[in-house]
């Protein structure tokens, strides 16, 4: 999508609670900074950080696998040390992982 100067698409993107940079979604607050794109925008200023580049683009894949080892060295802690956790906790990320791989 382009942004036509004037069009309030950097607004609707904001009041949507997204960076109107590259649409992802921001926390906001007096000055609220992208973490994806590096765009800075306060009351009275909004640039993009010199030091801000381009997001790398992994494949969802790629993201999956990540994600799944992660998940599994949490599981493994948890089955070493299962009085560190709360009851079922294995369950509910198995559970947690299902359904984010369900979409």
């Amino acid at each position: 999508m382009t942004i036509e100067k004037g069009d309030g698409t950097m607004q609707q993107r904001l009041d949507m609670g997204l960076c109107p940079n590259c649409q992802t979604a921001l926390n906001p607050g007096p000055v609220t900074l992208c973490q994806c794109c590096g765009l800075e925008m306060s009351m009275n200023k909004t640039h993009l950080m010199p030091e801000a580049s381009p997001t790398r683009s992994m494949e969802w894949s790629s993201a999956a696998m990540v994600i799944e080892t992660c998940v599994d060295e949490m599981l493994d802690k948890i089955a070493k040390n299962p009085d560190d956790y709360l009851p079922d906790a294995d369950i509910e990320i198995i559970e947690a992982w299902q359904r984010i791989l369900r979409g």
